[in-house]
């Protein structure tokens, strides 16, 4: 099961060879292998999808790395649970490095940013996320949930009833957002 942003879940369907899966865990230990994408979901209300994949094609040292890093993954997931008694210590993939360290403090700041935004600015961004899964059901599984589609367009009434020109700068916000990251990776911009 990997994690991706839900925007870029987007680009993927089910039964898609991926050429090239990189893996990197905290401690840098990277995974490189062929897979295919075997089914996608939402993952939580934070903005990501949870793709499950199946590795094709490895080598014995490929096979041996992906016997190795899922034996360290259970580890870490019992020793985050706390599932038995005795005494297991921390898998060493998933000891942060440097890097894994400012990635953790820049989604820090994020999480920071979004509790400063107005209701109205949550309203818009939840219902941009509930159409976004929408949409990932409608690719992956053919079907269109209906009552997200209805559920997103009662919260869009609610909110222009509301206050309709807090909700039409909301509203841009998005786009905004939009603009300034393509004007920052095409180097348009630069921000420090």
């Amino acid at each position: 099961m990997v994690e991706i942003d839900l925007v870029e879940s987007i680009a993927v369907e089910v039964g898609q060879e991926i050429p090239g899966i990189t893996i990197e865990f905290p401690n840098g230990t990277t995974l490189f292998a062929e897979g295919k994408i075997r089914h996608i979901r939402p993952f939580g209300n934070n903005g990501y999808a949870a793709v499950g994949v199946q590795f094709i094609n490895l080598s014995s040292s490929q096979s041996e790395a992906l016997f190795h890093c899922t034996n360290e993954v259970e580890r870490e997931a019992t020793f985050r649970t706390s599932i038995t008694g005795s005494m297991i210590y921390q898998s060493p993939l998933f000891i942060p490095s440097a890097k894994e360290k400012s990635i953790l403090l820049r989604e820090n700041q994020e999480r920071e940013k979004r509790t400063r935004q107005t209701p109205m600015e949550r309203g818009v961004l939840e219902v941009a996320h509930r159409l976004q899964i929408g949409l990932m059901y409608v690719k992956t599984r053919n079907q269109l949930p209906l009552e997200i589609f209805y559920d997103c367009v009662d919260t869009l009434l609610y909110l222009i009833k509301n206050d309709r020109k807090a909700f039409l700068y909301a509203l841009s916000i998005p786009a905004r957002r939009s603009r300034l990251g393509t004007a920052c990776s095409s180097g348009l911009w630069n921000i420090s």
